[in-house]
């Protein structure tokens, strides 16, 4: 630290001889032996060449910098997860406040416990298999629609895809809901 400011001040003498007019011709010269000439030099040179290093060095870590874009795209899977982590953590602590006091209440817990509904667990693949053919259908859709009217190079292009995926799934919800009310209604008559 001590070279580096030693440097400096040499090198603003410097710069202020030569802003006022005075040339190292000029200047008197000190007298100076052989040996002190030879050790500020060494030590000069030294400075110099630790000054030129920090230098590099902090070019260097300009040149290595991090894009908010990277930090903010690593920071949005951590706090999602943990926030989720959070909210169920919170969840199940308000479901153990209420079981307890049910108990205190002398009433029973085994209240709150959801019956699982029957035709949920029956046609379980059957939703989840028409809601991934609605998503696949609506890809395909927006694929077809953007390679029709040639808008690749637009900016609304994954807008279309992600509407018709979404508009397609839910239409695959939508025709599953439909199918299994008339599955219900054929199996009771």
């Amino acid at each position: 630290m001590f070279r580096s400011l030693l440097l400096l001040a040499c090198c603003l003498i410097a710069l202020a001889a030569v802003a006022f007019g005075q040339d190292s011709a000029d200047a008197a010269p000190a007298p100076i032996t052989t040996t002190d000439s030879a050790y500020h030099q060494f030590v000069l040179d030294s400075i110099r060449l630790e000054h030129e290093a920090a230098i590099e060095k902090i070019e260097a870590a300009r040149g290595h910098r991090i894009p908010a874009e990277s930090v903010i795209g690593v920071m949005i899977p951590i706090i999602a997860i943990i926030s989720v982590f959070l909210w169920l953590w919170r969840s199940n602590e308000a479901k153990k406040a209420v079981r307890l006091a049910m108990i205190e209440k002398g009433m029973d817990p085994s209240m709150l416990m959801e019956q699982p509904n029957e035709n949920s667990r029956k046609y379980g693949a059957l939703r989840f298999g028409m809601l991934l053919a609605g998503i696949g259908l609506g890809l395909l859709v927006g694929f077809v629609i953007c390679e029709s009217l040639h808008l690749w190079e637009q900016d609304y292009v994954p807008l279309i895809i992600i509407s018709s995926t979404l508009l397609f799934g839910g239409g695959g919800l939508i025709a599953y809901h439909w199918l299994i009310n008339k599955l219900e209604a054929s199996s009771k008559s």
